[in-house]
């Protein structure tokens, strides 16, 4: 009986065993590929990404934290400068709940030529 799974009929190049080892060993790399992908590569793909984004986030904090200080300073100046009595205007029209563009009114257009031809 080994004999006949063993035998060399011409119908493969190693005999039924050869073929069904051949096979079995293209299954199991196949799952161990797969395995291998699922457990070590991607795990380490996504681990890099946020590693890289966060240091890509500390690297630009410097200029966020400058791009902060100066709008302070702007609204500063804007509520302690110059135009603070228009700033403290508006601020008060805005908790009364009043609004400028409520009071304005359309304006009939004049259809009267100008000037004279």
């Amino acid at each position: 009986m080994l004999e006949l799974l063993a035998a060399d009929d011409g119908s493969t190049p190693t005999g039924l065993i050869g073929g069904l080892v051949g096979a079995s060993s293209g299954i199991s790399f196949a799952f161990w590929y797969g395995w291998y992908v699922t457990k070590k590569t991607i795990p380490k793909l996504v681990s890099d990404f946020r590693e890289e984004r966060l240091l890509d986030r500390e690297d630009r904090k410097s200029e966020r934290d400058e791009f902060k200080s100066a709008l302070k300073a702007i609204v500063t100046t804007i509520e302690m400068g110059p135009c603070r009595a228009v700033y403290e205007e508006l601020r008060r029209r805005e908790s009364q709940g009043q609004d400028e563009t409520s009071k304005l009114q359309p304006q009939p257009m004049s259809l009267q030529p100008h000037g004279g031809v």
